[in-house]
Protein backbone atom coordinates (compact mmCIF):
# COMPACT_ATOMS: atom_id res chain seq x y z
CA UNK A 1 0.00 0.00 0.00
CA UNK A 2 1.70 3.39 -0.74
CA UNK A 3 2.00 6.17 1.70
CA UNK A 4 -1.07 8.49 -0.68
CA UNK A 5 -3.14 4.74 0.31
CA UNK A 6 -2.23 4.79 4.14
CA UNK A 7 -3.12 8.25 4.83
CA UNK A 8 -6.17 8.55 2.80
CA UNK A 9 -7.40 5.40 4.86
CA UNK A 10 -6.76 6.88 8.28
CA UNK A 11 -8.01 10.14 7.18
CA UNK A 12 -11.26 8.14 5.66
CA UNK A 13 -11.55 5.84 9.61
CA UNK A 14 -12.01 9.58 11.51
CA UNK A 15 -15.38 10.99 9.64
CA UNK A 16 -16.84 13.90 10.35
CA UNK A 17 -14.40 14.93 13.59
CA UNK A 18 -11.46 14.93 10.83
CA UNK A 19 -7.99 13.64 12.34
CA UNK A 20 -5.15 15.99 13.52
CA UNK A 21 -2.25 16.44 11.53
CA UNK A 22 0.02 16.21 13.93
CA UNK A 23 -1.19 12.85 14.87
CA UNK A 24 -0.69 11.57 11.60
CA UNK A 25 2.97 12.72 11.46
CA UNK A 26 3.51 10.51 14.93
CA UNK A 27 1.63 7.76 12.88
CA UNK A 28 3.15 8.24 10.20
CA UNK A 29 6.94 9.32 10.30
CA UNK A 30 8.41 6.75 8.06
CA UNK A 31 8.19 9.27 5.11
CA UNK A 32 7.41 12.87 4.38
CA UNK A 33 3.69 13.56 5.31
CA UNK A 34 3.56 16.92 3.89
CA UNK A 35 4.65 16.00 0.41
CA UNK A 36 1.99 13.21 0.92
CA UNK A 37 -0.96 15.49 2.22
CA UNK A 38 0.14 17.93 -0.55
CA UNK A 39 -0.47 15.37 -2.99
CA UNK A 40 -3.78 14.53 -1.74
CA UNK A 41 -4.60 17.47 -1.53
CA UNK A 42 -3.86 18.68 -5.14
CA UNK A 43 -5.35 15.61 -6.35
CA UNK A 44 -9.14 16.52 -4.76
CA UNK A 45 -8.72 14.19 -2.18
CA UNK A 46 -8.04 15.50 1.20
CA UNK A 47 -9.00 19.03 2.72
CA UNK A 48 -6.73 20.55 5.07
CA UNK A 49 -7.88 23.64 7.90
CA UNK A 50 -7.67 24.77 10.85
CA UNK A 51 -9.91 23.91 13.68
CA UNK A 52 -9.26 25.47 16.81
CA UNK A 53 -5.49 25.86 17.42
CA UNK A 54 -4.34 22.47 15.17
CA UNK A 55 -4.54 21.74 11.53
CA UNK A 56 -7.12 18.59 10.76
CA UNK A 57 -7.45 16.64 7.44
CA UNK A 58 -11.03 15.39 6.24
CA UNK A 59 -12.16 13.79 3.26
CA UNK A 60 -13.71 16.19 1.00
CA UNK A 61 -16.98 14.69 1.95
CA UNK A 62 -16.67 14.56 5.38
CA UNK A 63 -15.30 18.46 5.70
CA UNK A 64 -18.62 19.61 3.93
CA UNK A 65 -20.43 17.78 7.22
CA UNK A 66 -18.02 19.29 9.49
CA UNK A 67 -18.73 22.50 7.90
CA UNK A 68 -22.38 22.00 8.11
CA UNK A 69 -22.70 21.31 12.21
CA UNK A 70 -20.21 23.84 13.09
Amino acid sequence: MSSEQLVLEKILSTGINGVKKSDLKREFSSFDLDQTLGSLVNDGKVCVDKKGSAYYCWTPETYLKYLNNV
